[in-house]
């Protein structure tokens, strides 16, 4: 392990033991797919929240790709910084994050006259997905909080396994229910 992943471990272990611990679970849709994640957080201060999350990326992009169809999808991660700008009730958040996501995605050409050859194929693709949001979470009660966002970034293809598929901007709304652990 080298200094620097040394360093943020012990950071991220010495900020967990006094931070307030939650466990959340959220969805998000964009125009070609949907997300579904579940994850820990921690509230390192009454503002500023951590969270990690595992989650499915499901992808429908029919013609928003390099295809005439791109369907599949995978499972991935997130790692997610909010700043809550009131600490208690409801309150805006913004936030930024960084999502990873190991998808397969089958794809179709449609020919361009009706003898045309039929062209398909399936590409193995890992995403890094950075993005940025803004949304609302209302406190319901002390232990349970909802929160809807819009988020906007960019889904970047860093490896691809196969022909190229469809990456580029994305804007994404979602909702989310958080539980926090210890009051």
């Amino acid at each position: 392990m080298n200094v620097f992943s040394s360093l943020v471990l012990a950071v991220v272990l010495v900020g967990t033991a006094y931070a307030q611990p939650s466990v959340h679970v959220g969805a998000q849709a964009y125009p070609a797919g949907q997300i579904g994640y579940v994850g820990v957080g921690y509230a390192f201060t009454p503002h500023l929240t951590g969270r990690l999350s595992v989650g499915y990326n499901r992808a429908r992009r029919q013609d928003f790709g390099v295809h005439d169809d791109e369907r599949g999808g995978g499972a991935g991660g997130r790692v997610h910084g909010s700043y809550r700008f009131r600490p208690e009730g409801a309150s805006l958040v913004a936030g930024v994050r960084l999502d990873v996501w190991w998808m397969t995605i089958d794809w179709i050409d449609v020919p361009p006259t009706p003898t045309g050859p039929l062209r398909a194929g399936r590409t193995e693709i890992t995403v890094l997905q950075p993005t940025a949001s803004l949304g609302y979470v209302w406190a319901l009660t002390p232990a349970l909080r909802l929160g809807a966002h819009v988020a906007l970034g960019a889904e970047v293809n860093v490896r691809t396994d196969g022909q190229a598929v469809g990456e580029g901007a994305i804007l994404l709304g979602g909702i989310h229910a958080e539980i926090p652990l210890r009051r």
